[in-house]
């Protein structure tokens, strides 16, 4: 497995690591969304600092947005950010920009941190 999920008060925290395949992604999303803490979380933090080989390409990336856009009709409220400041995971996830939720892509967690506690009107987030 390329990932550890981290549930948190009022979201998730992914840490990829590793060579991270789309079946990695797969198997993340369908832990989070198949969890009884899906429908009342409000944001989510993918974190790729640790990846060594983003084995994932721009037409299956799609394929995930896809899954997430239906998984926002349980929970329209969730926002998303992808932390990464590697060009080939930046250039792949810009495949699906404007095609899913509330989402952004950041240079640090910290960012991630402030725009989902912005994005999703959150007094505080617990780290």
């Amino acid at each position: 497995m390329g990932y550890k999920l981290s549930w948190e008060s009022k979201g998730f925290l992914i840490r990829y690591y590793g060579t991270v395949t789309s079946d990695d992604i797969m198997s993340a999303m369908n832990e989070i969304h198949t969890s009884s803490q899906f429908d009342n979380i409000r944001f989510g933090v993918s974190e790729y600092s640790r990846v060594d080989n983003y084995d994932v390409t721009p037409s299956q990336i799609v394929i995930h947005a896809a899954y997430w856009n239906g998984a926002s009709y349980s929970n329209p409220r969730i926002v998303l950010a992808s932390v990464t400041d590697n060009q080939n995971i930046i250039n792949i996830l810009k495949a699906i920009e404007g095609s899913i939720l509330r989402r952004k892509l950041c240079a640090t967690l910290e960012e991630a941190r402030e725009w989902v506690k912005r994005e999703a009107h959150i007094d505080a987030i617990l780290e």
